[in-house]
């Protein structure tokens, strides 16, 4: 069987290639924009370099939708699994038409809305739903997430802030309200790792870095005493296996930093289940921070998966 996985920068390609170590083994393509992300995850994969498809982005969406004809007919395809986003739109329906298995994995901070792209593909014949945490939504089947391997527990004793990462992701959405905020918490001796993405970070004294590759960033958050970033599943995902209990800060669509208040429902729901703390960007505090540096996740070996 020959499968295609398709996925758009930021928390949705780095969650399919978790996803993906629990599906059974065959021949892999992987489709994903080109960047320092997607270069460093995907390094050791067959990869079909593609544009990337913004937010409402409908020529891009019917471009995606001629390339996947003829990626599915050179290379003999038989599935196509994507995680999203726009990039979906283009592909699976596309998928479906030639009678291919065709499947949607909705984003893991999706916990009680779906997404725009998970309502349209969720009406179209001959494509599978799969919804990872909470109640799935109407149209939607309940697959395992990207979470289940991990477990919290805390220290006795309170940790020191030596090594810290702070990671905005890779959105086109500026997050500058908690950069601010976190200049301002974060203590003067500390050593900082800033993933600003599009931020503006103009009069801040930080070495700011708008994106790291993904094996930087992973040796710090494995080096950092704690990881602080906004409540995206890739900040989520990767803090959690580099062994980092993070402070979670969700964008606010009032505040113009996402198109929704999806990042609330992923980090409310990680606070309860204890795997991140959960703090207002405004609001963050040292305590926050010691708190969540005196975590010690463990990680056990997550079940297979199957979308069948």
């Amino acid at each position: 069987m020959t499968t295609i996985m398709v996925a758009t920068l930021g928390g949705h390609i780095s969650e399919l290639v978790q996803l993906d170590e629990r599906l059974p083994a065959d021949d892999r393509i992987w489709v994903a924009p080109r960047c320092p992300q997607t270069e460093d995850l995907l390094a050791d994969r067959r990869v079909e370099w593609v544009p990337e498809v913004g937010e409402r982005d409908h020529l891009g969406v019917l471009r995606a939708a001629w390339n996947a004809r003829g990626l599915y007919r050179r290379f003999e395809v038989d599935r196509v699994i994507s995680s999203g986003s726009a990039i979906a739109l283009g592909y699976l329906p596309v998928a479906a038409v030639m009678g291919l298995d065709a499947h949607y994995i909705e984003c893991s901070t999706r916990i009680e809305t779906i997404s725009v792209t998970g309502r349209l593909l969720a009406r179209v014949p001959g494509i599978r739903c799969w919804w990872q945490y909470g109640t799935p939504a109407p149209g939607f089947t309940r697959l395992g997430g990207v979470y289940d391997r991990y477990r919290v527990q805390h220290r006795l004793t309170p940790a020191e802030i030596r090594r810290v990462v702070v990671t905005v992701g890779t959105t086109d959405w500026d997050f500058r309200r908690l950069i601010d905020r976190l200049v301002t918490v974060i203590p003067a001796r500390a050593e900082v790792l800033w993933q600003t993405g599009a931020s503006t970070v103009d009069h801040l004294d930080i070495a700011a870095h708008p994106m790291v590759p993904e094996s930087q960033l992973r040796r710090a958050m494995v080096e950092a005493d704690v990881v602080i970033g906004h409540a995206g599943t890739g900040t989520l995902g990767l803090a959690l296996e580099c062994g980092r209990s993070p402070v979670l800060v969700p964008r606010r669509a009032g505040h113009g930093e996402q198109i929704d208040d999806h990042q609330i429902e992923l980090a409310r729901w990680a606070s309860i289940q204890g795997l991140a703390v959960c703090a207002e960007a405004d609001q963050v505090t040292i305590d926050d921070l010691v708190e969540a540096a005196s975590r010690d996740v463990m990680a056990a070996p997550a079940p297979a998966l199957s979308l069948t």
